[in-house]
């Protein structure tokens, strides 16, 4: 069954006609928004990496530019709630994992007891000594150092992100520092670093 606007040479599929405008999927960090035509700056589906025509619906990232769609594919499963957004207000909102508070000093939301400073490449060097968050030794790039106790950190791991979606699910997954050891879900790798959890 088809839907036809004669006047606007618009036609769309009766099962197409109830797509939610405004959707979250697993792919993407931002809401993407139903649009019944693209225009010519986007080529490739941000789901299944195919060609996109800019003459065919689709939803598309009012933050990212050139970031679309296939409706087909955003209502794929395990790819979307089918939640419609529009007019909910969005609570992804940009949690910091640490505080400045003072030259090369951060606090952390793993080690809240006390400041961590940050010592720049290769100055300590200890294979026994490893990474709260990623449990790989510090002997490379910069590390954020408890001085009071030993904690460290990588540089690069104190910045991932608070909350992040993976493709093989639907919802959205939170940082957490476990200190203890557990088994992942999904590699089953035994580790007592920092987690993603859903909710």
């Amino acid at each position: 069954m088809l839907y036809i606007c004669f006047q606007c040479d618009f036609v769309i599929h009766g099962k197409c006609i109830g797509l939610p405008r405004v959707i979250n999927i697993n792919r993407h960090d931002h809401r993407i928004s139903f649009t019944p035509h693209l225009g010519a700056w986007y080529s490739k589906c941000g789901v299944y990496r195919k060609s996109i025509s800019q003459y065919y619906g689709a939803y598309s990232c009012s933050v990212c530019p050139n970031y679309a769609v296939h409706s087909r594919c955003a209502m794929g499963p395990y790819v979307c709630d089918f939640r419609e957004l529009e007019g909910i207000p969005d609570d992804a909102e940009d949690i910091a994992q640490f505080k400045e508070v003072g030259d090369n000093l951060i606090c952390h939301f793993s080690h809240k007891e006390h400041t961590l400073r940050l010592h720049h490449e290769d100055t300590i060097k200890d294979e026994h000594k490893q990474c709260e968050a990623c449990i790989h030794p510090v002997g490379f790039g910069s590390i954020y150092v408890c001085e009071e106790r030993c904690f460290f950190l990588h540089e690069k791991c104190d910045n991932l992100p608070m909350k992040t979606k993976f493709a093989f699910d639907i919802v959205s997954y939170t940082l957490e520092s476990v200190h203890k050891l557990v088994e992942c879900n999904f590699c089953r790798i035994l580790s007592d670093g920092f987690k993603y959890t859903a909710p």
